[in-house]
């Protein structure tokens, strides 16, 4: 069998030697990814112009000025349920794009393939495209990994350091708001294979910059078979990341629209079993 000691030096230099049969690249060889996601401009979402917002009592000039409780009045006045916006404001190089989209419910059903019978409020669904690595890091993982199979990738995992939602308080300073929404969930997908779901609501209050939490993507799932053959493949990784979570109605009157969005920022990691590479290495 080939020794160990080659394959480490080989594979160390943009990674960290876990322990003597593992090896993780992270931070060192995959650049994280940090985005924020604006919530789009209000009066887009309604469809409604200054005019006819101006008919409607209680309303406020421009939405922009208004609550996402207003927002589900006006899309009520236009005879809509649901809404979806292009992002638009990419701040990150790594990511392609993606849609904000609303959803209310209410006392109607045309919102019911979204809307759980006795819930009452919004849900909101943020999508987004991203490369995991770019081109200049897949063909050096591909170099370092000429020996391994996607079996001996024995972790696909993403470290977050920061999940949350915010919007502008009242001295302009950012208001964390994230315990106002309910049922919040995050998964992974590629469009191809079901999405493999990582965050709940109950990790939300554990990740931050000082405490990063890691979560494994499912071994098991058809999305993690084929990002491991794309990764020895030194193939492109474009994924998509959906955050689901609703907000009760009473909750509506208390998120503004202005100066609110999501945040995230996240790093990929890779865990490889030397011991398979050197196996597989005869």
């Amino acid at each position: 069998m080939r020794s160990l000691l080659p394959l480490l030096v080989l594979l160390s230099g943009c990674a960290v030697v876990e322990s003597a049969g593992e090896i993780t690249f992270g931070a060192q060889s995959i650049e994280a990814v940090s985005q924020e996601v604006l919530w789009p401009d209000p009066d887009a979402l309604s469809g409604l112009d200054a005019e006819e917002t101006a008919d409607l009592d209680g309303f406020p000039d421009s939405l922009a000025d208004g609550t996402l409780a207003h927002l589900a009045g006006a899309l009520g006045a236009t005879g809509e349920c649901r809404k979806g916006i292009e992002i638009t404001d990419l701040q990150s190089a790594a990511v392609l794009g993606g849609e904000v989209a609303l959803a209310v419910c209410g006392d109607d059903d045309r919102c019911s393939d979204v809307c759980d019978a006795d819930f009452r409020g919004m849900v909101i669904e943020v999508r987004v495209q991203l490369w995991l690595a770019n081109e200049d890091q897949l063909a050096d993982l591909k170099e370092r990994l000429a020996d391994v199979s996607p079996d001996a990738i024995v972790q696909v995992r993403l470290q977050f350091l920061e999940l949350w939602m915010f919007q502008d308080g009242p001295d302009g300073e950012r208001e964390n708001i994230t315990d106002r929404f309910q049922d919040f969930s995050l998964t992974i997908g590629d469009g191809i294979h079901d999405e493999v779901p990582l965050v709940l609501e109950r990790h939300l209050p554990l990740i931050s910059d000082a405490t990063p939490q890691r979560f494994d993507v499912d071994e098991r799932s058809e999305f993690t078979a084929n990002f491991k053959r794309s990764i020895i493949a030194g193939q492109t990784l474009l994924v998509t990341l959906t955050q689901r979570m609703k907000v009760a109605r009473p909750d509506l009157y208390d998120l503004r629209l202005k100066g609110a969005g999501t945040r995230i920022k996240m790093q990929p990691e890779l865990v490889i079993n030397v011991i398979d590479v050197a196996a597989s290495s005869f």
